[in-house]
């Protein structure tokens, strides 16, 4: 895993998006429940909110450019490098559990309609009709790609640069933790369980991280969860009639 010597511009980016950001976004997450979604709203939504996302990842990119790094070791690089041993194991560990978690949650009748119903409640955004999934897939893709380069790429390389006084491992540690709590944490609207659950995925894309120096496949996983997300949210609402505001 590559070290730099972070400078003032580091320092800063990561205040306003590993502290600032993240408190704000809680704050506005209850905001986020309370409001009545049509389409039109939804859509808009995402496009919000794929954009900020993009804007942030472009904020990071250019930060490192400046700073004359190699953009590649964020890890951009490519082709990506083959994954070792236990980089295979931490990837099938992350499958595994994702798929018993939609088990969990689908696998009857009963967890369906349980499940509708939490999320009806905790991610009212989440699509319900046709054009709304087809928007949600461009929502999906930007937050698997800039969500890694900032909370993967970005925050467990300068944490790591950061922390160098201390043993390797515990640095190593460190900067895979504490932005997997971050990144829980932005996902609190969820419910506690679902803030646990994408806390430990996060642990799991940061040591593959470490190990391999390389986001794309992290970036492959991000985006299909999110979308099979998305998906598996229209597919209740086909079963279950959820009537939402029209536009």
């Amino acid at each position: 895993m590559i070290t730099y010597l972070p400078n003032i511009a580091d320092h800063i980016l990561f205040f306003l998006l590993g502290i600032i950001m993240p408190f704000r976004s809680i704050q506005a997450q209850k905001q986020i429940k309370e409001l009545e979604y049509s389409t039109a709203t939804k859509i808009q939504m995402y496009w919000i909110n794929g954009f900020g996302l993009w804007a942030m990842a472009v904020i990071v990119l250019l930060v490192w450019w400046f700073s004359d790094r190699v953009v590649m070791d964020l890890g951009l690089n490519w082709p990506p490098p083959s994954l070792d041993q236990i980089s295979v194991i931490l990837v099938v560990i992350f499958i595994v559990l994702y798929l018993l978690d939609v088990g969990s949650e689908l696998a009857t009748d009963a967890l369906r309609e349980k499940t509708f119903q939490r999320w009806t409640e905790d991610m009212p955004f989440l699509p319900a009709k046709d054009v709304e999934w087809l928007h949600f897939n461009f929502l999906s893709l930007s937050a698997g790609i800039c969500e890694e380069i900032v909370f993967r790429g970005f925050f467990i390389t300068y944490l790591y640069s950061l922390l160098q006084f201390l043993p390797a491992q515990t640095a190593q540690i460190l900067a895979v933790l504490f932005p997997a709590i971050i990144f829980g944490f932005v996902h609190y609207y969820q419910g506690w369980k679902a803030m646990l659950k994408i806390s430990l995925m996060a642990v799991l894309f940061g040591y593959i991280f470490v190990l391999t120096g390389s986001l794309w496949l992290l970036i492959l996983l991000h985006f299909l969860v999110d979308l099979l997300g998305g998906t598996f949210s229209w597919w209740l609402h086909q079963q279950y009639g959820a009537v939402l505001p029209e536009e």
